[in-house]
């Protein structure tokens, strides 16, 4: 069976890079194609009737480093949060929801190991198809 590949041998060879990325462009398009379940939409209707989620102080801190953003200095001192997963398939904003912490980050986005640059993965997959 799959053994899933962990961060270790994928900074590390370079191909075992080439081997996840092979492995990724005969899996993506059916995974980019997803559509959010039943359980997704009654989420996003749960949030937009205010049923759940909850609104929390804001703080500079909640803003990521990495960019150069000012939103903390556009926001309202305030920040709402409904839903936490664990999945990077972007199911939960496909379904509209708009308060979702993704703890494991999103699959259709790539960032670069060497510069730190955020990449579109459709994109990225789309040059991989070319070059092959």
């Amino acid at each position: 069976g799959h053994v899933p590949m962990v961060h270790d041998q994928f900074m590390n060879h370079e191909s075992q890079r080439q081997r996840y990325w092979g492995r990724s462009l005969v899996g993506w398009k059916s995974f980019a194609s997803s559509k959010p379940s039943s359980g997704h939409e009654a989420l996003t209707e749960l949030e937009r009737m205010g049923r759940i989620g909850v609104t929390f102080e804001d703080s500079p801190n909640y803003y990521s480093n990495d960019d150069d953003d000012d939103d903390y200095l556009f926001s309202n001192g305030l920040q709402k949060l409904s839903i936490i997963t664990q999945n990077v398939d972007g199911l939960h904003h496909k379904a509209n929801s708009r308060y979702v912490t993704e703890l494991h980050g999103r699959g259709n986005v790539l960032k670069c190991m060497t510069c730190g640059s955020f990449h579109c993965r459709r994109e990225y997959h789309d040059l991989l198809t070319k070059l092959n």
